[in-house]
């Protein structure tokens, strides 16, 4: 039976910033003496990224924000190009706020029967900033900032959990990415619904226990898993 459902926000119940950071790729390879491809910039951008991620947590932590920028720095520096990084990470800081819900969103919280957090590791101040530019509320809100932490480890799914009074066994994890939120929720010991909008191939380092197309389905799966389906 679930008695909560943990849900991810980016790629989950609004869109990524996909087009900002393509568009952030653009300008560098522009501007760049190496003339890279955008595929290689991306990709050293978010390697740059992740790893900042998985090395910060507890007293190694940084906000997303400062990680975004130092990333964003260091791949200038990479690719030798001139741009202002402050500059540059404003367009995506920006789109934090303003990414368009997915349609599903607002319909799912309006009918689902059981408390909804958030987990999401975008800075506090951010989701908050889009939950209110979006209308959307929720009963709970766990960011990386709360936690000091960033999925997949196990630190925010634990203290959503704390949060909300529940056991892992009665709390439904809902996400888009195979690692953060499949990998990250299996770690903790939780069920997950890998959302796969976009019919991504697998290849999960863990599987999940549900796969679905929209957030409607959480309320299926709910209702069959609560004895109402």
């Amino acid at each position: 039976m679930y008695r909560g459902i943990l849900l991810d926000f980016y790629g989950t119940m609004v869109h990524e910033d996909d087009e900002v950071i393509q568009g952030i790729c653009l300008q560098i390879q522009e501007t760049s003496p190496q003339r890279p491809t955008l595929e290689d910039i991306a990709a050293a951008w978010w390697t740059c990224f992740s790893g900042m991620c998985s090395r910060a947590y507890l007293d190694r932590f940084h906000s997303q924000r400062e990680l975004a920028l130092q990333s964003l720095q260091e791949t200038l520096e990479l690719f030798a190009s001139p741009l202002n990084p402050d500059l540059l990470i404003n367009l995506q800081f920006d789109r934090w706020v303003t990414s368009p819900l997915f349609e599903d969103t607002q319909p799912f919280l309006e009918k689902i029967s059981i408390p909804v957090c958030i987990v999401s590791n975008i800075d506090r101040m951010d989701i908050q900033a889009a939950m209110e530019y979006h209308g959307l509320q929720t009963e709970y809100l766990v960011t990386s900032d709360d936690a000091r932490a960033y999925k997949p480890r196990t630190e925010m799914f634990e203290l959503a959990l704390k949060t909300m009074g529940l056991s892992r066994s009665e709390v439904l994890h809902v996400g888009d990415s195979r690692t953060s939120d499949i990998q990250g929720a299996k770690n903790a010991g939780m069920a997950v619904a890998w959302i796969n909008r976009a019919a991504k191939p697998g290849s999960h380092v863990a599987e999940p226990d549900y796969e679905i197309t929209s957030l409607a389905e959480v309320l299926d799966i709910v209702a069959v898993a609560n004895g109402c389906g």
